[in-house]
């Protein structure tokens, strides 16, 4: 689902057959993790909104779907849709990132002005939103939760 590059500053997001561009600027772990936090609810859900070299987009998690909306400065504004959501994914974002948990705090630019104490809580915080997510994915896969769906 996610590369991320901190010789470049660049990283990849890949959705189904969509591949995006991510960069430092943007604090990619701390978005990714709090739209994949909120995937299950079902009134309020945070985008991962991205900013790219010559497109901008919006990336929608749901349990069983993801949403991506782009506005491109060739092809103007259209729509992805993957038919695979945070229960696909998710996991594979949470290993991604206890693995590479330097590599995730550090990859914003931003995060070179963090102070160690302010680097150790970010660290923390990630980890706990992995665990969060974990949780969330091991009671939507409970054997009856199609039942409530």
């Amino acid at each position: 689902m996610i590369e991320l590059n901190a010789t470049t500053g660049w990283g990849e997001i890949t959705i189904g057959d969509c591949r995006l561009r991510v960069s430092y600027l943007d604090d990619v772990i701390d978005k990714l993790l709090s739209a994949a936090l909120t995937a299950f609810d079902n009134v309020y859900k945070i985008p991962a909104k991205f900013d790219a070299e010559g497109y901008e987009y919006t990336l929608y998690m749901m349990p069983k779907q993801t949403v991506v909306y782009i506005d491109d400065d060739i092809n103007g504004e259209y729509f992805v849709v993957a038919d695979k959501g945070v229960l696909d994914y998710g996991q594979e974002l949470i290993d991604y990132v206890r693995k590479n948990i330097s590599l995730c705090v550090m990859f914003p630019y931003s995060a070179y002005h963090m102070s160690e104490l302010q680097r150790d809580e970010k660290t923390s915080k990630f980890l706990l939103t992995c665990d969060l997510i974990e949780q969330k994915l091991k009671k939507w896969r409970h054997p009856y939760a199609d039942l409530f769906n």
